[in-house]
C-alpha cells in the first residue's frame, strides 16, 4: 500500500483529496488506465479513481521501473471510488491518495513474471496462486520503490510492506550498489 503526503495531494490539479485516507472523499478524481508498463488487477473498475498526482505518480513510476529494469508490468489494485468514501473491505482508500501496488515477482526459477492477480507472499518472500509459485523480485521491487520516491510531482509518505519482505528489498538495494541517499529514502518510507 502506498500513501501520498497530504500536502502534496492538494496541489494545483483539479482533483482534490479531502479528509483522511480512512475518512474522506475525492472530488474530480482521475481514472487510472492500463499502459504498456502498468496493469490493473481485475477488480471492480469502480475502484480505479485517485487524485491526478497519485495516478500520475504510479504511471511515471511504472515507466521509470521499466527504464531501470525492463520486465513485467507493475500491477495496481484498489485506489478509491470515483467520489471517494468507503471502499470495503479496505479501511483506507477513501480520498484518492492511496493505492495497492504489487511487488515485482519471479517464477520458481528466478525469471521475472507477471501474476494474474496479487499473490500473498510468506516470510521467505514466496507464495502460490492457483498452483503457480511466485517469489519476490527484491531488486525490481527496490527499483519500483526508488522510482516512486524520486517522483518530482508527488510526495510519497509511506510504503507499507511486511518487515521480512522489507528486509529483502533493502538488502537488494545494498547488493545493487545504489547510492546511500536512495537506500536511506527507501528505508525511511518503508
Amino acid at each position: 500500500l502506498l500513501w501520498l503526503a497530504p500536502s502534496l495531494a492538494l496541489a494545483q490539479h483539479a482533483s482534490r483529496s479531502i479528509g483522511a485516507p480512512n475518512r474522506g472523499r475525492l472530488e474530480d478524481g482521475v481514472r487510472i488506465a492500463e499502459t504498456e508498463h502498468l496493469v490493473l488487477q481485475p477488480a471492480s473498475t469502480a475502484h480505479f479513481w485517485g487524485t491526478a498526482e497519485l495516478v500520475g505518480l504510479i504511471t511515471r513510476a511504472a515507466e521509470g521501473l521499466h527504464e531501470q529494469s525492463p520486465g513485467p508490468r507493475v500491477m495496481v489494485g484498489a485506489l478509491s471510488r470515483r467520489r471517494g468514501g468507503r471502499l470495503p473491505p479496505h479501511r483506507s482508500h477513501q480520498n484518492g491518495r492511496d493505492l495497492d501496488v504489487g511487488y515485482a515477482l519471479t517464477d520458481e526459477d528466478g525469471a521475472p513474471v507477471e501474476a494474474r492477480r496479487f499473490v500473498e507472499l510468506d516470510e521467505g518472500g514466496c507464495g502460490r496462486d492457483r498452483g503457480v509459485a511466485y517469489c519476490l523480485d527484491a531488486s525490481r521491487t527496490f527499483w519500483l520503490f526508488a522510482a516512486l520516491l524520486a517522483d518530482p510531482e508527488a510526495g510519497v509518505q509511506w510504503i507499507l510492506i511486511a518487515p521480512d519482505l522489507r528486509e529483502q528489498v533493502l538488502a537488494a538495494g545494498r547488493r545493487l550498489g545504489v547510492a546511500d541517499e536512495v537506500r536511506e529514502r527507501v528505508a525511511l518510507a518503508t
